[in-house]
């Protein structure tokens, strides 16, 4: 078994010519260069670095890297890279690969990993990557003075391959085929037709060519059948870790005031040192963010802070991870996706958790204060229950921060990761991920680049991916963009624990308790529990 060799990892942002520290990954010494006006681009420069990086034969880790620049006091706008133009500069051997183009004709990102296999710190100074900034109507002079920051985040690569989903259980709505086995992906035939709760959903999946939703075995045209739905065979990115506090305070804090009151689980909180989710100055369930400086509707945003940056974002539902998805040029993940991150090629075993056995030992009791050093006293913990209240440190019900189980000699089992590498999928927060059983989930076009996420919200805030329609929101008018949002609309929770008496179950790879009981356009039990202390999430790309 190969060892793990990840600690805890957060997203980092910093404004131009201001070094800013988030924990082990850095985004530092950011300058403006290599104008070129006949082109319209200018060259963003950074150093960049991680902790105990890898690449082996089986997969590596990389930096989902992205920039937002605002002119004068405007408000901020993602910026578009160009296809050409990066140097790797000095360090770590590496690759730089820009993102496709969105539907929007946005190159929102670059994902950066090492070149050749090796295990350790990575680290590269003077790498730069192109702005496009004559496509976004920037002048010459406003690309010179623009503001930027430039955002970081851990991601691990899933390679393509055949992989099982379920594990022969007829459980807690596990997926099944029907028998005595799990259902296996593969990239040259489809799946034997889906079935939970003895229930036949008709549909199969083609790894390589998408999902057949009328059940003939053929993938047609959509919407008819969907060749555009992340069955998770091909190759995809996922966060390493769950959205944390920090990241998800970053991303607020580059919204309108209007974005950000629809993103609070509070609703429209403005006074300073009220916290965003209970609108006073309690911290609920180990939720930390803050209003650090009111604003004013609609001209000037808030400035939110927390101070437990590390710890995963909860009071999550599933427009905020839209939203956070397309804000960030990721996209939702699959449950399908979901299983094979934790799994791996692995055949499937009956009930067992992500790093792959059927047995764990939860974390409750904190030593040291919680400022991203914080460790588990428990011997072998390698979970969180979040539903536990915590010994030691902030003490109360709720997150713990991500990763905390991992260090630089721990197993996979030891730290509770996945196959692949992947921490906490099952464990600390809820996670939503696109349910493959509800008619609106099945329906979700994510693989392909043009429907990831383009960086631009609408103006209250919701994603704006029209082929996220009914798994975000349903956007009734996007030219006025008025939205009706319904929480019933194709996502499951996996890997969580929302209440103390369901207990270890929830955990369990394959746990789909909170889909309910029907197949098609509605679902009951959990599945609307919306801005609540367990959920969260993560988010990802596909590979390209």
């Amino acid at each position: 078994m190969r060892k793990v060799f990840y600690l805890v990892l957060t997203l980092a942002s910093l404004f131009l010519k201001q070094d800013v520290w988030a924990n082990f990954i850095n985004v530092q010494n950011t300058t403006l260069t290599g104008q070129n006006t006949t082109n319209g681009t200018i060259q963003v420069q950074f150093d960049l670095s991680w902790n105990n990086s890898w690449r082996d034969s089986i997969n590596y880790d990389g930096a989902w890297v992205f920039v937002k620049y605002r002119i004068g006091s405007g408000n901020w706008i993602h910026a578009n890279l160009s296809s050409t133009g990066s140097v790797n500069g000095t360090g770590t051997s590496h690759v730089i690969q820009i993102a496709p183009l969105t539907a929007t004709s946005i190159r929102p990102g670059a994902m950066i990993y090492r070149g050749v296999g090796g295990v350790g710190n990575f680290s590269v100074t003077g790498m730069q990557l192109s702005w496009a900034y004559g496509s976004q109507t920037v002048s010459n002079a406003d690309a010179l003075t623009a503001q930027l920051r430039v955002f970081a985040t851990e991601m691990v690569f899933i390679p393509q391959g055949n992989f099982f989903v379920g594990d022969g259980q007829n459980v807690r709505y596990h997926l099944y085929n029907g028998g005595t086995a799990p259902i296996q992906i593969t990239g040259t035939a489809y799946s034997s037709q889906f079935f939970f709760n003895a229930v036949n959903m008709t549909h199969r999946v083609h790894g390589q060519n998408g999902l057949d939703i009328n059940g003939n075995s053929l993938v047609d045209a959509y919407p008819t059948d969907n060749p555009d739905y992340p069955t998770g065979w091909k190759s995809f990115w996922i966060m390493k870790y769950e959205i944390s506090q920090g990241q998800y305070t970053d991303f607020l804090n580059t919204l309108t005031f209007d974005q950000q009151t629809n993103r609070f689980p509070g609703g429209n909180v403005n006074t300073v040192n009220f916290n965003i989710q209970s609108g006073t100055t309690t911290d609920n369930n180990r939720y930390t963010i803050r209003v650090g400086t009111t604003g004013t509707s609609p001209s000037t945003p808030r400035v939110l802070i927390t101070v437990r940056p590390d710890r995963a974002n909860n009071f999550m539902d599933w427009t905020d991870l839209a939203a956070f998805s397309d804000w960030s040029g990721l996209r939702m993940l699959t449950e399908l996706e979901y299983e094979k991150a934790g799994r791996g090629f692995l055949n499937a075993v009956a009930n067992e958790f992500a790093w792959g056995t059927t047995t764990g030992v939860p974390g409750t009791t904190l030593s040291g204060t919680e400022n991203g050093t914080e460790t588990i006293t428990e011997a072998g913990a390698n979970y969180s229950l979040i539903s536990t209240a915590r010994s030691g440190g902030d003490g109360n019900t709720g997150p713990l921060r991500v990763g905390i189980h991992a260090t630089s000699t721990t197993t996979r089992t030891q730290s509770g990761a996945s196959y692949f590498g992947v921490m906490d999928l099952t464990g600390n927060v809820g996670e939503m991920y696109v349910n493959v059983q509800h008619n609106n989930g099945r329906t979700y076009r994510g693989y392909d680049a043009q429907w990831h996420g383009d960086g631009t919200l609408l103006a209250d805030g919701f994603a704006n991916v029209a082929n996220w329609t009914g798994n975000a929101a349903t956007i009734t008018n996007v030219a006025t963009t008025a939205v009706t949002v319904n929480q019933n609309t194709g996502f499951v929770y996996r890997g969580h624990n929302q209440s103390v008496t369901n207990g270890t179950d929830d955990y369990r790879l394959n746990d789909r308790f909170s889909v309910g009981t029907t197949v098609g356009a509605t679902a009951t039990s959990f599945n609307n529990s919306g801005k609540v202390f367990w959920t969260g999430g993560r988010a990802g790309r596909s590979g390209w």
